[in-house]
């Protein structure tokens, strides 16, 4: 994008030597035209364009705006001088008024693409050139600083004649775009997200502006229509319309345009209530309490205690005693002692107690059970003494011993001397 002279150091410099090299090559070329009794012709640098970036074919380009301020021979010019703009010889800007030195919003808006990168060049009252000059690029929003060699020659003063009256006919305005930008204010918050500010003359639509939250920038209005001029322009974000308007003019550019949007607020839905239902109390049903049955208690059956049986006493009976049989020695061998082993101990692992939990008793309730009492018997005592049975048979039982040891004896003195 080009940049205007004014907001470089470098290329001021370099346009204000320009600027005196040009006077100084008029002033010679003056004295030469003079000297040799006709005109010269000054040469004016051309002004080199710059590339600006490709642009898509069949659409116009978005107009450019200049702002600045202006010196004639090194001083600020008188109020009421105008600044007019030129592309490439072919387009012719409306002007600007000079107030306090500076001039404000000269508008270029071409409809020829092929004007891009043009060189632009700016004149006093359509007339003086000024030193500087830039190439076209759309949207660009450069602050220049003009010189100019001299103020404007006045315009003669006419000879009156005798002339017929020319028939007036209206000269058509030029529709240039109009420029708006400021801040959106939304009620209950920012824009909606995706909703487009648009601006709207006629039957003609702007593009979309660029939206932030709170701001909007770059709203061009450009119908291109003069029979738009003056109309009122309608300003929609998405589908609701702003509640400010504003009339077309040629060229306008307002920078703190706000633009207030009421977004209506949905109604609440009535929700019916639902009416309670009366649910019927079920009534309770008289259950009969059972009356208690008498149980008769039994009575206790009596038992007979025995009563007890008187035993008789035997009698006592003497016992026989059979004859004692002699027993005959005979010669048993005596055996001879055998060595047993003796077996070796083995170590036996003791086994670790384990420790048993105790079972605590449970109390069981006995029932009392009656026992009957059973009268004791009567038993007859043993005769002491033995009678003279007992001593017969202790006597033989003796004579039976003392004859097996005589036996025993003579056999084995016997057997230990023959």
């Amino acid at each position: 994008m080009g940049m205007g002279v004014g907001s470089n150091g470098g290329k001021a410099k370099h346009g204000v030597w320009t600027a005196l090299f040009a006077v100084v090559a008029a002033v010679g070329l003056a004295l030469a035209a003079a000297s040799s009794g006709g005109p010269a012709l000054a040469h004016v640098p051309t002004a080199t364009p710059t590339p600006t970036p490709d642009l898509p074919r069949g659409l116009p380009p978005l107009p450019a705006i200049y702002s600045g301020s202006v010196q004639v021979a090194g001083e600020a010019p008188p109020d009421g001088l105008t600044v007019v703009a030129q592309v490439g010889g072919i387009y012719e800007s409306e002007p600007v008024p000079v107030t306090n030195g500076t001039f404000r919003g000269l508008t270029i808006s071409v409809d020829d693409p092929a004007l891009v990168g043009s060189s632009v060049t700016f004149h006093l009252d359509g007339v003086v050139e000024a030193a500087e000059s830039v190439g076209f690029v759309p949207l660009d929003t450069p602050s220049l600083t003009l010189t100019f060699p001299n103020l404007p020659p006045p315009p003669p003063t006419p000879t009156p004649t005798a002339t017929a009256v020319p028939t007036s006919t209206p000269t058509p305005r030029p529709a240039n775009p109009a420029i708006y930008s400021g801040r959106l204010i939304v009620s209950g918050g920012p824009a909606p997200p995706g909703a487009d500010l648009t601006a709207s003359v006629g039957s003609y639509q702007s593009l979309p502006a660029v939206v932030s939250e709170d701001s909007y920038a770059n709203l061009v209005v450009a119908p291109h229509d003069p029979k738009l001029l003056d109309q009122r322009i309608l300003f929609t974000l998405g589908d609701v319309r702003a509640s400010r308007t504003d009339t077309y003019q040629s060229g306008k550019v307002a920078q703190s345009f706000d633009l207030v949007f009421a977004f209506p607020t949905p109604e609440p839905t009535n929700t019916p209530t639902p009416k309670p239902t009366n649910t019927p109390t079920p009534k309770p049903t008289n259950t009969p309490t059972p009356k208690p049955t008498s149980t008769p208690t039994p009575k206790p059956t009596s038992t007979p205690t025995p009563k007890p049986t008187s035993t008789p006493t035997p009698t006592n009976t003497p016992t026989p005693v059979p004859p004692t049989a002699t027993a005959t020695p005979t010669n048993t061998p005596t055996p001879r002692p055998t060595s047993t082993p003796t077996p070796e101990p083995t170590s036996t692992p003791t086994p670790k107690p384990t420790s048993t939990p105790t079972p605590k008793p449970t109390n069981t309730p006995v029932p009392p059970t009656a026992t009957p009492t059973i009268a004791p018997t009567v038993a007859p005592a043993p005769v002491r003494g033995g009678g003279p049975g007992s001593l017969i048979f202790v006597i033989a039982v003796s004579v039976v011993a003392l004859a097996s040891i005589g036996g025993m004896t003579y056999y084995f003195v016997r057997g230990r001397y023959s």
